[in-house]
């Protein structure tokens, strides 16, 4: 992890000057709308050259490959990529005379990255629909995205959600799940807010148990407490929000 940070670190320098600092404020007092417009186009221009960077590392790497013996590089092909955070990012693809060569760091067949892809799915789950989200994508990830994408991504996170909602639950038998949808602060590589599927469980002797959650992966895991009147239930139950009707349905 150390070795991968000091590589990033030394790729992505940012030299900012005093006096390119206080023009900046000043232009914040002046118009914040359109300081910040232009502190995000300089990012922007900061990702972009790193990338182009590691994809011409990327061909030389390529053509280096002893059944590439004669290929060479054959100039670029422009492309816009979509990246979370970042937003539309317009890159020079570099490509060889044989057509051989692919990139992983922008795939031929990628609009955007898979962070965002993800982003997508769990909006449509959350009620947004496909062409209003195709509408409002550009604004609320800075990268437009169509009806018939947003169909797509949701073929990347439903198996998961439904491997999840089948798996086994241990030898306990559960009489409530209570599902709903909360907040937690979770580090990473740091600290944030996360938007988590949290799943409650009580048996039938009336102990809860966490099923997911920050740190969970699925497996039953018990709080220890008995919730009263609960004793004698024997039919099972899901007690769900009205806000996760959209996940739900998509599950079963």
């Amino acid at each position: 992890m150390s070795n991968t940070k000091s590589v990033y670190e030394s790729v992505m320098k940012i030299v900012v000057r005093i006096a390119d600092v206080v023009q900046l404020a000043k232009r914040f007092e002046e118009s914040p709308a359109l300081a910040m417009r232009e502190v995000v186009t300089e990012m922007r221009a900061g990702v972009r050259d790193v990338l182009e960077r590691v994809m011409a590392a990327e061909i030389e790497v390529f053509l280096g490959r002893s059944e590439e013996v004669g290929n060479k590089r054959n100039g670029f092909v422009s492309r816009a990529f979509g990246i979370k955070g970042v937003g539309t990012v317009k890159l020079r693809v570099p490509r060889d005379r044989a057509g051989r060569f692919s990139s992983n760091i922008i795939p031929a067949n990628r609009r955007y990255d898979e962070a965002t892809e993800k982003d997508v799915a769990l909006l449509n789950l959350a009620g947004l629909s496909t062409r209003m989200l195709a509408q409002m994508s550009d604004r609320l990830l800075g990268i437009r995205v169509s009806a018939t994408e947003v169909s797509n991504a949701l073929h990347t996170i439903v198996p998961a959600a439904k491997a999840f909602l089948s798996r086994p639950l241990g030898d306990r038998k559960w009489i409530y799940l209570y599902v709903d949808g909360t907040n937690f602060r979770v580090r990473r590589s740091t600290v944030g807010t996360e938007p988590t599927l949290v799943v409650l469980g009580v048996d039938e002797t009336g102990r809860k148990a966490c099923f997911n959650g920050p740190g969970r992966q699925g497996q039953p895991h018990g709080v220890g407490r008995r919730v009263r009147g609960s004793q004698g239930a024997r039919a099972r139950r899901l007690v769900r929000s009205r806000r996760h009707h959209g996940w739900l349905a998509r599950s079963r």
